[in-house]
């Protein structure tokens, strides 16, 4: 992957405006497949060329927009208009995602809340209630039957979807919970925390299958690599570091980023990794080696999050800067 150009689609001038009107959809449509690197994807886009963008980046239809608001909204690329605005949480929301199948969203708050919206109505379908402090990360387990939820209060809880009900809680974490993610299969979680370690749970006992230990201090976020063999976490010691999952042991450390890495994640064939960071860039990175596949720059301010597509050739970034990009 060689970021060979850069081409900013949030209108800033009217002569910027005249050359994107006067390219042909073919034109557009070769930019797209062979250079486009870099967009920021904001209302105010020329109409016609966002049209375009979302019909061949076809996964990139819906997209949030909450950035540490208490309403969430769900919006279209291709008209630029909003889906659904979801109003219901009383401070920041933290985190979101859809629900495997589309139909619902997952979203978790600084009010202590997890709350289950439907998409289609914009209705609340449940509201979650039982942690001590703020809810920094939620999921859905993989058959949607089951949520995962880490907080502030230092605990991790599973909840029926369909009741409501708190099913189990997940003690042992001797600080704040940041991240939590279920395993493929659904049996196993994988937690982390400012205490600076990484667990493994047991979903149907509630027990630490395994701990890791190595990060200098605390951990931001965890992810299972796709065939589930290794685990990368990223850290405020700046660091990511690669685990085994049967072991427990340290694989290798990555570095290079300058400040506070914010979340990391697998590309589909698990072969490259993308992390972002405080220090304004996302970073691509070799899985067997550790090295350096690309340094990708544009945010001006902290990147808060980063995911692939499902296809692995495209991925889109937030940021402080208030622009979400796509990398491709």
């Amino acid at each position: 992957m060689h970021l060979q150009e850069t081409i900013k689609c949030h209108i800033e001038t009217n002569d910027t405006a005249f050359n994107l009107k006067n390219l042909t959809e073919k034109e557009i449509k070769i930019i797209i497949e062979n250079w486009l690197r870099c967009s920021f994807v904001n209302r105010g886009w020329i109409d016609d060329f966002n049209k375009i963008v979302a019909r061949y980046v076809k996964w990139f239809e819906r997209v949030f927009k909450f950035v540490l608001k208490d309403t969430i909204r769900i919006w279209d690329t291709v008209s630029g208009d909003t889906i659904q605005k979801l109003e219901g949480h009383s401070h920041w929301v933290y985190n979101v995602q859809f629900s495997y199948n589309g139909s619902s969203v997952l979203s978790c708050s600084n009010d202590k809340t997890i709350r289950i919206w439907d998409v289609s109505s914009g209705q609340e379908l449940k509201k979650l209630d039982g942690h001590e402090g703020c809810v920094f990360a939620a999921q859905f387990s993989p058959d949607g039957t089951v949520v995962a939820s880490c907080s502030y209060d230092r605990t991790i809880r599973l909840w029926n979807v369909t009741s409501g009900q708190e099913l189990k809680r997940l003690n042992g974490h001797s600080d704040f919970v940041t991240d939590v993610k279920f395993s493929s299969d659904g049996k196993q979680i994988l937690s982390s925390s400012f205490d600076k370690t990484i667990r493994i749970w047991d979903v149907e006992s509630g027990n630490v299958l395994l701990e890791f230990q190595g990060h200098a201090d605390g951990v931001i976020g965890v992810q299972f690599s796709p065939d589930g063999s290794i685990i990368a976490s990223c850290s405020r010691d700046k660091t990511i570091r690669l685990w085994n999952t049967k072991s427990g042991k340290e694989i290798r450390t990555i570095t290079g980023h300058a400040d506070w890495v914010r979340e990391v994640q697998f590309s589909p064939d698990g072969q490259t990794i993308v992390s972002c960071s405080d220090d304004k860039t996302v970073r691509l990175w070799d899985t067997k080696s550790g090295k350096l596949i690309q340094r990708l720059d544009g945010h001006s301010n902290l990147v808060t999050g980063i995911c692939f597509s499902s296809d692995g050739n495209t991925m889109i970034s937030s940021s402080y800067d208030k622009s979400i990009r796509l990398w491709g």
